[in-house]
């Protein structure tokens, strides 16, 4: 049985399966089953979804606990969100760049 709240889950109003830190280990659980609530929350990024997610008495079968395996997804987790902002930031310099190559000021480039 799981209990407890996993708060500001990225995407978990979206999701029809949350995977869940549970202390050292990773829980797979449904949206959808008996026990568990998703609350949308308004986050600052309004292309994302976040929500709490609360479970209640939540049957979880041995298969659905990845046993330690915690530290690793949040390894992976934060290397994907580093390699997302450094695409972010090459956007962002491309467009300035090209910016400046067309801008115009008081009537000169």
């Amino acid at each position: 049985m799981a209990n407890g709240t996993a708060r500001a889950v990225a995407g978990a109003p979206d999701a029809g399966v949350l995977v869940l830190a549970a202390g050292a280990d990773l829980i797979v659980v449904d949206a959808e089953a008996d026990g568990v609530t998703v609350t949308a929350l308004t986050g600052l990024d309004t292309t994302r979804s976040i929500g709490d997610v609360t479970l209640r008495d939540v049957e979880l079968p041995a298969e659905r606990i990845l046993s330690g395996a915690s530290t690793k997804a949040r390894t992976a987790f934060r290397i994907l969100a580093a390699a997302e902002a450094v695409g972010v930031g090459w956007a962002a310099l491309r467009m300035a760049t090209d910016y400046v190559k067309v801008r115009e000021q008081f009537g000169r480039p």
